[in-house]
């Protein structure tokens, strides 16, 4: 690994946990599409820093396509998360950030051990993925609205290539959480045309 190549994987290690962050912090419809954006751009440069530059490319365009993807269904259903609300559980923001830390540190304290046990990956790297998936499965059970929902699914679903293209690097399993990723994004936007999803105001930032 090149000097280069080090700086790129470092960059994207810090990256993807803290987007991954990012998004559970946030109630604002574009800083959320930028924040998944950034978890996957994170986990591309972890692949394009560890040698792996043709599934590095076709993750972070499965990242873009699936954000330009939602970014129609929420402007076509002016969508946007629910305001948070200062001291509510769990849609106050101090009760998230908590959260976070909190989850953000399980994370980390159960990837170390794991990490110097039999799962070859390095240290860091398990780590990074961890906490991104922890942070998209927190945003998905934090979570009621559907394009709040998918946000943390499409996070947690990085998370886990972010590891699991180390153990199983075949291109066949990536075009299938490729398309995985890309049809909830497509049926996310679908759905959140409908009436009932729509017609709700109060789930919009105004």
């Amino acid at each position: 690994m090149t000097t280069l190549d080090a700086w790129v994987y470092a960059a994207g290690l810090f990256l993807a946990p803290i987007c991954a962050a990012g998004l559970v912090l946030t109630n604002g419809r574009w800083v959320a599409l930028g924040m998944l954006q950034g978890v996957f751009a994170g986990a591309a440069l972890v692949l394009l820093g560890s040698g792996q530059p043709r599934i590095a490319a076709a993750l972070f365009l499965t990242g873009a396509l699936c954000c330009m993807v939602l970014a129609v269904g929420f402007r076509r259903s002016e969508w946007s998360p629910r305001t948070f609300r200062e001291g509510s559980i769990p849609g106050g923001r101090g009760f998230r950030l908590a959260a976070v830390l909190l989850v953000g540190t399980a994370a980390w304290g159960i990837s170390t051990p794991a990490a110097a046990a039999s799962i070859h990956v390095p240290p860091a790297r398990l780590t990074a993925a961890a906490i991104a998936f922890a942070m998209g499965l927190l945003q998905l059970g934090l979570s009621q609205e559907q394009g709040a929902v998918t946000l943390g699914l499409l996070a947690a679903l990085v998370g886990f290539e972010m590891l699991y293209v180390l153990l199983e690097p075949s291109l066949a399993l990536r075009a299938v959480l490729a398309a995985i990723m890309l049809g909830t994004a497509f049926v996310t936007s679908v759905l959140l045309e409908t009436p009932q999803d729509v017609g709700t105001g109060d789930r919009r930032l105004r």
